[in-house]
């Protein structure tokens, strides 16, 4: 994913089908959008920016999500990134997707905290004259130090290949495509593909629409697919805000969800 998929797990007491749609809603905030701004995020949207921190910089994001989820309500609080520019092409990352509580059916409240991850982005090209894309790599796992209600128990790495591209001066896509080697009760592979178009229209303001999907949603799940809308906010150079809303269609990511966050650096 934005780094590989690192993992929540599988809140163990409730199965696997809300450990999922808890991993994935809580990355749906954990990618990046090209933008008119010059600070630019990974997040709100699943898909990642193909571009790094600049060199000897420090970018902290986190929010918050809430989905509404077949058999649960999951709420999210924290999914801080931490993202430190290492050399022009090459940034360090780490990050901890928070802490959770579930409330399933008949009353039943699991919370704790979620696993963290660690990991690096690598833009190998930047667009040049001729219209190339942007392009990244990204390589990390998760880091299996979360409570054991919600942690997978298991590091889960992966990688992912990222690529953005300019349409105009305020309009873009970006596309991912990735694997990880998952824990949802037992390991499993797990592919994912993503695609996001960003439109701003003010150098403060960008709006996106998005959809990404995976193979399958757990060792014996199926098809799993997302879609999400929203907006980012400018406040000066150094902060953005942003907000979205989506939906789910799987055997347990389904119903709504959405979530709102931040992004500074320094």
């Amino acid at each position: 994913m934005n780094e590989p998929p690192p993992g929540t797990g599988q809140a163990r007491r409730l199965g696997g089908s809300s450990a999922f749609a808890l991993t994935i809603l809580l990355l749906a905030g954990r990618g990046g959008m090209l933008s008119a701004q010059a600070l630019v995020g990974d997040r709100p949207t699943f898909t990642p920016s193909p571009l790094v921190v600049p060199k000897g910089r420090l970018q902290v994001e986190a929010g918050y999500t809430v989905a509404d989820v077949s058999d649960a309500d999951v709420h999210s609080l924290g999914e801080v990134l931490l993202r430190f520019g290492l050399t022009e092409p090459v940034e360090l990352r780490a990050g901890w997707l928070g802490y959770a509580w579930i409330d399933a059916a008949g009353g039943t409240t699991i919370s704790g905290a979620n696993d963290g991850s660690i990991g690096i982005k690598w833009t190998v090209a930047r667009a040049g004259p001729g219209g190339g894309p942007d392009l990244a790599i990204l390589l990390g796992t998760s880091v299996p130090v979360g409570d054991s209600t919600i942690s997978s128990g298991d590091w889960e790495p992966g990688a992912s290949v990222v690529l953005g591209w300019g349409l105009t001066d305020w309009m873009s896509v970006t596309a991912s495509i990735g694997y990880a080697y998952r824990s949802v009760a037992r390991r499993f592979d797990q592919g994912f593909v993503s695609a996001v178009f960003s439109a701003a229209t003010s150098p403060q303001f960008s709006l996106f629409l998005e959809g990404y999907g995976f193979n399958k949603e757990n060792a014996n799940g199926d098809l799993a697919f997302l879609t999400d809308a929203g907006a980012v906010y400018a406040l000066g150079n150094d902060w953005l805000l942003d907000a979205r809303v989506g939906i789910g269609f799987g055997d347990s990511v389904t119903g709504l969800y959405g979530g709102v966050g931040f992004v500074t650096a320094w």
